[in-house]
């Protein structure tokens, strides 16, 4: 549930709002929304602005042996509640609103995994391009870490030694 949180507060919602149940949140679905597939309401479009990259679809739900509002609104497993027979989940709906609330867990709804990945930089959801070994080379593996020819060369954990030839430096 933290994730989702996390989310919705980035998008512009209130750390209370996020906290609180049932239908709060617009403008904020409008960004979670996919840009299409949602059904027309009221002559507007009930696609979003996807904008957060969440690409929220449009799945409706089950219950039993029938779906429901497909098209119309988008339910995800969230987290469980305290009550193994309820859980918590979130929605959207046409109108842009984010929902959360607790419903029965006989209900057919969406998963969603949401994982942060870290890069070998260490940052969130990075793509290693500001990596820069200690020689300063980006995503560099500090093999053209030396600063005459004659120092040793470190590559993938081995020391090499460095000689000129000509007007090259070469290490072997």
């Amino acid at each position: 549930m933290e994730e989702w949180q996390t989310m919705e507060i980035s998008l512009g919602m209130s750390e209370s709002e996020a906290s609180s149940s049932c239908w709060r949140g617009s403008p904020v679905g409008d960004y979670i929304k996919s840009t299409s597939g949602w059904n027309d309401y009221n002559g507007n479009s009930g696609n979003g602005s996807n904008s957060s990259g969440f690409d929220g679809r449009p799945g409706g739900w089950t219950f039993y042996a029938g779906f429901f509002n497909l098209g119309d609104d988008a339910h995800w497993w969230s987290s469980p509640a305290s009550d193994t027979s309820s859980t918590w989940i979130r929605e959207l709906n046409h109108s842009d609103n984010v929902g959360r609330d607790i419903l029965s867990s006989y209900f057919g709804f969406s998963a969603r995994c949401v994982i942060d990945y870290t890069d070998e930089c260490g940052v969130l959801n990075g793509d290693n391009s500001t990596c820069a070994d200690e020689c300063g080379v980006p995503n560099g593996d500090n093999s053209t870490c030396f600063t005459t020819c004659g120092d040793l060369v470190s590559h993938e954990s081995y020391d090499y030694s460095t000689v000129q030839i000509g007007d090259q430096c070469w290490f072997c």
